[in-house]
């Protein structure tokens, strides 16, 4: 008989059960139209479609490293065109680093380029900084360069690194995009922006954020209306892979949004629909005390084989298994489980039926 420790260790693949990170409107992780220094778990592919003040974003971001992310974006403006008063599309692509994890007293840190490839309409780069103060309340604070640096600016700090810093080049004319013009990184005026992320139930997380984007090119040519840096919004988590997102933003326009978030590392069903495990055998209380068992002939080949039989009933394979008194090791091949827990849980209940 087996006492009350069981060590099981499983040679399975383990399952991610990483918290889904929070998108903004340009479907990156972060507040609402301003990032944060957050990351998406690893090899997590999201899809985000967001609409506000004419503007519909479609954003595919990819955790490519557990530290670098990239996006592409696809946005339909209306009324841009200052002659024709039609609309226009563009194509942007992001990239984004988190230098510095988070610890007990330090924030994360990470640096981004957005639109770094494209026609430049949403150009604009940052560094940004986030920490959790307590479990359910995050606050951000970032400086931003180009879009985020195009309201309350003020000189660029990295002027006095050389006077290249202070002044940022335009676009060149006729530019249609597909040309990195790392020439304007981090250039020009710089701006302060940042927030707070509440997270008031498990799947409601409230935000509020100012807003260091001037929107100046929309407030020129599409008639939106610029009244307040501050946005506000909220988020709903449907389950770990569906959001949904409603936002106040500038003081003038209601948006929405939604997200839907894929992770090879993560099942794409739950468990529970197979046949039930088996029923756990009650020690009785006269063999608890008895350690010598293990010692008996024949008792530790006859448990390999009972346990053996009764895993590939339910579709796994012993591959290596140790006894003790008190406890017993094994190494088990699973492929039927997409759920570690339930390979280790159906494991449990048939060691304590041998």
């Amino acid at each position: 008989m087996l006492n009350k420790t069981l060590l099981i260790a499983l040679l399975s693949a383990p399952v991610g059960a990483l918290a889904q990170s929070s998108l903004t409107t340009f479907g990156t992780p972060g507040l609402i139209d301003m990032p944060s220094a957050e990351s998406a778990p690893d090899a997590e592919l999201s899809t985000t479609v967001s609409y506000f003040g004419g503007t519909t974003r479609t954003t595919l971001t990819f955790q490519i490293t557990p530290r670098l992310s990239g996006s592409f974006r696809y946005t339909g403006i209306q009324n841009w065109n200052l002659v024709t008063g039609g609309g226009t599309f563009d194509r942007s692509f992001d990239l984004r680093y988190r230098l510095v994890d988070e610890g007990k007293y330090r924030p994360s840190i990470a640096v981004g380029l957005q639109d770094f490839i494209g026609t430049g309409i949403y150009s604009g780069e940052y560094v940004v900084a986030s920490k959790r103060i307590i479990p359910t309340v995050t606050v951000t604070g970032g400086i931003g360069w180009g879009r985020f640096g195009s309201f309350n600016g003020f000189n660029n700090p990295l002027g006095g690194l050389s006077d290249s810093f202070n002044a940022r080049p335009t676009a060149r004319q006729g530019k249609l995009g597909g040309v990195v013009e790392s020439a304007k990184w981090f250039r020009g005026d710089a701006a302060f922006f940042g927030g707070v992320a509440w997270q008031a139930t498990p799947k409601l997380t409230l935000k509020a954020e100012y807003s260091s984007d001037g929107y100046t090119r929309e407030v020129s040519r599409t008639g939106f209306t610029r009244k307040s840096p501050y946005n506000f919004g909220l988020d709903y988590k449907v389950n770990s892979s569906f959001n949904l997102y409603a936002n106040y933003l500038y003081g003038s326009e209601f948006g929405a949004g939604v997200s839907i978030k894929l992770n090879p590392k993560e099942p794409a069903v739950n468990g529970g629909a197979e046949k039930a495990p088996q029923p756990v055998r009650v020690r009785l209380p006269q063999n608890v005390n008895e350690l010598g068992w293990t010692n008996l002939p024949n008792v530790q080949k006859n448990l390999r084989k009972a346990t053996s039989d009764l895993l590939v009933k339910d579709g796994m394979v012993l591959e290596a298994m140790s006894v003790s008194p008190k406890s017993v090791t094994l190494r088990l091949r699973n492929e039927r489980y997409l759920a570690s827990a339930e390979a280790i849980g159906r494991t449990a209940r048939i060691l304590t039926r041998v």
